[in-house]
C-alpha cells in the first residue's frame, strides 16, 4: 500500500508513516513513490492497539468520553406543569450549540481512541447520526471503510457496541462463524503478547540469577581473604559452612545447602 493508504490506515498523518519507515517498516519504491507492506502496517496497528488498551483499563468508560467528544449531549429538558416542555438551563443551549460535533469534533478526540477502536470506527462514529438517518448499519459501515481503507475494523466488544451501536444479523452471523478476520487475528496478536511478557519476565529472572551468582563469587573471595589475613585455617572455616549444609539440608532447604557447601569447597581449595 502507499504512504497515504497506510496512513488512512492507521488513523495518522504521512509525516509519522515516514519516521515509522525509518524506524524500520519495510519500503520500496513504488510507481508513485513509496509503499510499505499491508502485512507490516496492521502489525503496527495492533501493537499501537495493544499498549493503548494497557493505558485504559476500563474500555467502555473510555469509549463513553469519545462519544461524549465527538457527540456532546444536547441540553436536558424538563417538562413543565402544563405539559410544556422546555430546557432545563438555558445557558447549556449556547453551550451546545458551540461545541463541535461529528467531524469537526475528531481535532479534539485522545490519540489512542484510534489506536484502540481503529479509523474506521471512530470514522464511523463521527458519521453516525448521518448514517443513522440513512438507515445503514454502523457495523456493516465499519466494516467497510476497514476493508477499503485497511487497518482494524470493528470487534464484538461493549466498548465498541458503546460507540456504534448493535451490529446487525450479518455482522452477527460473521462473528458467529469466525469470519471475522480482525476479531481473529486480535485474539492472536493478545496471545502473542502475553508471551513476550513471560519471555521478558523469565529474561528478567535469569539476570537477576546471573548478578546474584557474581556477588555471591566476590563476597566469597573476599571471605577467603579474610579467613587467611586473621591467620585461621581455611579447613576450620570450610568444616563449619558443611556444618551449616546439614543443618540447613535436614530442615528442608537444599538450595541454601548446595550454596554453603560450594563456599565451603572453595575455602578448602583456598587452603590447598
Amino acid at each position: 500500500m502507499t504512504v497515504a493508504q497506510a496512513a488512512a490506515a492507521l488513523g495518522v498523518s504521512k509525516p509519522i508513516v515516514y519516521r515509522l519507515i525509518r524506524e524500520g517498516l519495510t519500503a520500496s519504491a513504488g510507481p508513485r513513490g513509496k509503499v510499505v507492506s499491508a502485512r507490516e502496517v496492521f502489525m503496527v496497528a495492533t501493537k499501537r492497539r495493544v499498549d493503548a488498551v494497557r493505558r485504559h483499563h476500563d474500555l467502555v468508560g473510555f469509549a463513553r468520553q469519545i462519544k461524549a467528544t465527538i457527540w456532546p449531549s444536547e441540553p436536558e429538558r424538563v417538562i413543565l406543569s402544563d405539559g410544556r416542555e422546555e430546557i432545563r438551563n438555558p445557558g447549556d443551549v449556547l453551550t451546545y450549540v458551540s461545541a463541535r460535533k461529528g467531524r469537526d469534533a475528531l481535532v479534539g478526540l485522545d490519540s489512542d481512541a484510534v489506536a484502540v477502536f481503529g479509523p474506521a470506527v471512530i470514522s464511523t462514529l463521527a458519521d453516525l447520526k448521518s448514517l443513522r438517518k440513512a438507515g445503514a448499519c454502523s457495523w456493516c459501515w465499519a466494516r467497510d471503510l476497514a476493508a477499503v481503507r485497511g487497518g482494524i475494523g470493528p470487534s464484538n466488544t461493549e466498548a465498541v457496541r458503546e460507540l456504534i451501536g448493535n451490529p446487525c444479523e450479518r455482522d452477527l452471523t460473521e462473528m458467529k462463524t469466525g469470519q471475522n478476520t480482525v476479531d481473529r487475528l486480535w485474539r492472536e496478536v493478545k496471545i502473542d503478547d502475553r508471551k513476550r511478557r513471560a519471555q521478558a519476565e523469565q529474561a528478567a529472572r535469569s539476570r537477576e540469577y546471573e548478578q546474584a551468582r557474581a556477588d555471591v563469587e566476590r563476597a566469597t573471595r573476599r571471605l577467603a581473604g579474610a579467613v587467611t589475613a586473621s591467620g585461621q585455617s581455611m579447613t576450620k572455616e570450610a568444616a563449619r559452612y558443611r556444618q551449616q549444609a546439614r543443618r540447613d539440608r535436614e530442615r528442608g532447604d537444599e538450595v541454601l545447602a548446595r550454596h554453603l557447601e560450594s563456599v565451603a569447597a572453595k575455602l578448602e581449595r583456598g587452603e590447598s
